[in-house]
């Protein structure tokens, strides 16, 4: 009777922060406010050698708690509702929203 009800149990959307690429000015505030370690962590944007660096997000380890979010003072960062498959679909993008060209 448990396996039944496990099994038709749906996996419920999680929050999980996404910084927009566009926004992010390197300042390292999130990462700073962040309650779980290796979360956020600052990364050199790619074939930007005069840029600041970025702010990437393990997906799989944010716990949605709006932290980052609530501090940001360039508004780069958001707390999004995603279900399951969209969580999978942005770890290889490490949370981050692609600049709009």
């Amino acid at each position: 009777m448990a396996e039944a009800a496990a099994a038709q149990k749906v996996a419920k959307p999680k929050n999980k922060a996404l910084v927009n690429e566009d926004s992010c000015t390197g300042c390292e505030y999130c990462v700073n406010w962040c309650p779980v370690p290796d979360c956020l962590w600052m990364e050199d944007r790619p074939g930007a050698e005069h840029e600041p660096p970025i702010v990437k997000i393990n997906v799989e380890t944010c716990i949605g708690c709006k932290m980052c979010e609530q501090n940001c003072p360039y508004d780069a960062i958001h707390v999004f509702k995603l279900p399951p498959d969209q969580v999978e679909a942005w770890m290889p993008l490490q949370g981050v929203i692609p600049a709009q060209e």
